[in-house]
């Protein structure tokens, strides 16, 4: 089966939820059927959202969904790489087709003004836990924009 296009990770919405964490399920991994909840915590939890129009696609669009638990809040960060807690990724239209809660790579704060932050990111996906499409890996790469 073919891999459905995946959104640029400039292209998702980003939105910082400062002292927030990722509510973990007791079985120890979200299932299709869980929603990711969420507790107050130390750090920052960074929300980026992907929903194509099906209107200027012309077929059913890929949403996606990447939360990453920052270990620090980013206020309090200077540019540098970034500490992360959890990771978790989900796309799907009608039906979750794929989530991956394991990431490689590195985030770096590269600019924090009192208007935005700048965040490079290189976030490689491992061992999905749901895959219908057979991608396997999957890689996020580019810059997430977080206005103040």
């Amino acid at each position: 089966m073919a891999e459905p296009p995946r959104a640029k990770l400039a292209a998702f919405d980003a939105a910082l939820r400062r002292g927030t964490r990722m509510r973990w399920p007791a079985s120890g991994t979200p299932g299709p059927d869980d929603r990711i909840e969420t507790d107050p915590g130390t750090g920052d939890l960074l929300d980026l959202r992907h929903a194509p129009s099906r209107r200027f696609l012309g077929r059913e669009p890929v949403h996606e969904n990447l939360l990453i638990e920052l270990v620090h809040p980013l206020a309090d960060t200077q540019p540098a790489a970034l500490r992360l807690g959890r990771v978790v990724y989900r796309a799907g239209n009608d039906r979750l087709l794929y989530q991956a809660t394991r990431a490689v790579g590195s985030l770096t704060l590269v600019e924090a003004t009192a208007e935005r932050f700048v965040i490079d990111a290189a976030l490689t996906l491992i061992n999905p836990e749901i895959d219908l499409e057979h991608a396997g890996t999957h890689q996020l790469v580019g810059q997430i924009i977080i206005a103040r």
